[in-house]
């Protein structure tokens, strides 16, 4: 799936694109490891699996320069934009 990141085109596999859209979608709003795993994978979470954190570190080497993801610590994660000057 192709994504625009700073005007240039991005490829990420379907995964990461479908994590990276929901949470674009849902800027602001903090989401729980769950709640991820269940949005994206439509799968129940295991507790031990570090899907989610490797798939939220290749997304955020796909961010534009405004955007992020920030780790909220013992919640889950949120997507955030900052203006552009």
């Amino acid at each position: 799936m192709k994504t625009k990141i700073a005007g240039q085109d991005s490829k990420l596999t379907r995964l990461p694109a479908a994590l990276q859209e929901h949470l674009r979608a849902n800027t602001g709003q903090t989401f729980r490891r769950e709640q991820l795993c269940s949005a994206v994978w439509r799968m129940n979470f295991y507790r031990h699996s570090r899907t989610i954190d490797q798939t939220i570190s290749i997304v955020r080497k796909h961010l534009a320069a405004e955007e992020r993801i920030v780790t909220v610590f013992g919640v889950g994660y949120r997507h955030e934009t900052q203006p552009t000057r």
